[in-house]
């Protein structure tokens, strides 16, 4: 399904949440019971950042902190790259490849919010990324 919109991504996705003062640990069985590897941290209906493995990764255990005395607001990605739900698969891989990011938040849901992973991407849309860059790629040789 080429060009698929994020909304027919994550239409159906049960999302995980949490909330700013929530601890690592606590976030992290979490995502262990859910089989998910970001949540959302969400204040009030408002978002407040997102939460990854590779956060859990690099801002925790590699930095040696205490799981159960740190904070989501300590370790989250704030203000986490999002993109509309109109917009489609390819957008995502090429934000996600721009980025360096593995997980993009999508807003305007009815009901919130939802989170596209780059696994989520491991057909057409990967496909259709690696033909424009091979093509952009010819076009700079080219010139």
């Amino acid at each position: 399904m080429p060009r698929r919109k994020l909304i027919d991504i994550v239409g159906d996705q049960d999302l995980v949440f949490t909330t700013p003062d929530a601890s690592v640990r606590e976030v992290a069985e979490q995502m262990t019971a859910h089989h998910v590897a970001a949540i959302l941290v969400v204040e009030d209906s408002v978002l407040k950042g997102v939460f990854t493995e590779r956060d859990l990764l690099q801002r925790v255990v590699a930095a040696g902190l205490d799981t159960v005395n740190t904070s989501m607001n300590q370790v989250m990605t704030p203000d986490p790259i999002s993109l509309d739900a109109r917009q489609t698969g390819f957008e995502a891989v090429r934000t996600m490849y721009e980025e360096g990011v593995r997980h993009i938040v999508v807003t305007g849901l009815t009901g919130g919010y939802g989170v596209v992973s780059m696994r989520d991407f491991l057909g057409s849309e990967m496909a259709d990324y690696e033909k424009e860059i091979e093509f952009q790629s010819h076009i700079w040789e080219d010139i």
